[in-house]
């Protein structure tokens, strides 16, 4: 089931009514029972999937916790009972290797899995080349929002394993963290110890609360359906026939591939984040208002948030800390001194972050090539990081400075599209193509009328721009700290509902429907 269908609205008020009419200690099951009919939509074969994920995250948990034993508690006891407790907890003998086996089982499974759906038809095509054409063929799945419970799956397992949160005993609310509606198909990963609380306490109705929910979700579809799905039309009609343009009405098409990327993930988040909100369940942000980013390393804190910090989490630290690392570093230390050793433990766990995190993207050399080009940019700035503070003390640019930030913003904002361009056509050479191709002069497509005959006309197009000037807009507003919703929620009762009416039909009326659009999906389901 896709966010933006009529059907998904009325499921979300449907199960709204009846979360808010049971009783609070079983509406984190209502939650579940929702979640899996939403999820069921997939097919069964994808629910196979998820409750293969669920089952091994379960069974891995409660096994680690018994070798690993009771996660400390630093409160201090408050009575002889729960010294008695804390006693019994320091009694209990540390299995750590065997926690580690378990949890390396568990990880082959969970990371098997995604690693299958991710490369098996590369598999499948190496093994009928391997047998001369007579290999097996099968049917490879590739279930919905896989990256997505696989990473919450992973997380709470290194969690667990670590000590930093507890095993859930109750299968079915451990199911219920794994597959929870709004962020199963695009995110935000959701930390276990964040998150599960949440959903299982159960939330009374709270009037303010919902409407700041659903009015956060209507935005979320006027991102999607009047912006993304817009600009989607002229995207694809580009790129998809590359070979009858050329110059400028590439660079258009790339910076409009470019928002409708953001516009299409951002406005996911936000009908995620807006319908949690309405049930009470506060999710993670996932985009802060990336094009702001004065640097790379900034913008990939304010796009993908959570992403960023799953890896940071599981990933750099876990490296950056571990002992062959440390010997990178003391050997640059006693070759190269303290700033070599520095760099050396910095550039190997980012370098390997940004590696899987392109093959978390895809798996082709196109997103390869993108984790290394991003992965490069990063550690190059880090490198020279020192370089740039005395160059700019030399020359006057200091942060405040207006326009020397818009001069870092824009210079971002080029370094997010030429990242864009390696991995739109779908392959490398198509994009070494039309890189060269962009820089032939044409500038004059630009205003005889060529920009309308892309698959959209002039109307089109003004209605993407007055959309993308609004949305930068409340964008500038946020980001000098005014809360939009809470500013709407002090106007007089009708011109409020005036313009929730408004925003509502402004969707209705300019949003993208049909066979021409892609209102049915979501770019970043894919990955």
């Amino acid at each position: 089931m896709s966010f933006v269908t009529y059907e998904f609205i009325g499921f979300v008020f449907a199960l709204m009514l009846l979360y808010f009419i049971v009783p609070l200690k079983v509406r984190c099951y209502v939650l579940l029972a929702g979640s899996l009919a939403f999820y069921q939509g997939a097919g069964w074969k994808d629910m196979l999937f998820l409750g293969a994920a669920a089952a091994t995250a379960y069974i891995c948990g409660l096994l680690i916790a018994m070798f690993r034993g009771p996660v400390p508690d630093r409160r201090r006891p408050k009575d002889t009972g729960e010294a008695e407790a804390a006693d019994s907890g320091r009694s209990h003998k540390d299995q750590k290797g065997k926690a580690l086996a378990v949890l390396i089982v568990g990880l082959l499974i969970l990371f098997g899995m995604l690693v299958y759906s991710k490369i098996g038809t590369r598999i499948q095509i190496a093994l009928s080349q391997i047998l001369g054409g007579k290999g097996i063929t099968w049917a490879v799945i590739v279930p919905l929002g896989i990256s997505y419970y696989t990473f919450a799956s992973v997380g709470y397992l290194a969690d667990v394993y670590w000590k930093k949160d507890r095993a859930e005993k109750n299968p079915l609310k451990l199911l219920l963290y794994i597959c929870y509606f709004p962020q199963i198909l695009q995110g935000p990963i959701p930390k276990h110890k964040t998150l599960a609380p949440q959903l299982n306490e159960g939330h009374r109705f709270d009037y303010e609360r919902v409407c700041f929910g659903l009015q956060r979700a209507v935005w979320g579809f006027f991102k999607k359906l009047v912006i993304a799905d817009r600009l989607s039309i002229m995207v694809r009609e580009v790129f998809d026939h590359y070979l009858n343009y050329t110059g400028f009405i590439f660079l258009f098409a790339l910076v409009g591939a470019v928002f409708q990327l953001y516009a299409d993930f951002s406005g996911c988040m936000d009908i995620a984040l807006g319908v949690s909100e309405a049930f009470g369940i506060k999710l993670d942000e996932n985009f802060r208002r990336p094009f702001f980013a004065t640097s790379a390393a900034e913008f990939w804190r304010r796009w993908h948030i959570s992403l960023g910090t799953w890896f940071k989490d599981y990933v750099y630290m876990p490296l950056s800390t571990s002992g062959w690392v440390m010997k990178i570093g003391k050997f640059f230390r006693d070759h190269g001194g303290r700033t070599a050793a520095r760099n050396a433990v910095t550039t190997v766990p980012l370098l390997v972050v940004w590696l899987l995190t392109g093959l978390w993207h895809g798996t082709g050399a196109d997103y390869v090539v993108w984790g290394l080009y991003w992965g490069g940019i990063i550690i190059f700035s880090t490198w020279m990081a020192p370089v740039y503070r005395k160059l700019n003390q030399r020359l006057g640019l200091t942060n405040d400075l207006h326009w020397w930030k818009e001069v870092r913003r824009f210079r971002t904002f080029g370094i997010y599209m030429v990242g864009r361009l390696l991995t739109l056509p779908g392959n490398l050479a198509t994009s070494r193509w039309i890189g060269r191709k962009i820089f032939t002069w044409n500038p004059w497509v630009l205003f005889d009328g060529t920009l309308f005959q892309l698959g959209w006309d002039y109307k089109d197009a003004v209605v993407a721009i007055i959309a993308l000037l609004i949305v930068w807009r409340v964008s500038v507003l946020q980001e000098n700290g005014v809360h939009i919703r809470q500013s709407v929620s002090k106007w007089p009762v009708v011109f409020r509902w005036l313009f929730y009416c408004g925003a509502i039909l402004s969707v209705m009326i300019f949003g993208i429907y049909g066979s021409g659009s892609s209102a049915s999906t979501f770019v970043y389901m894919n990955f």
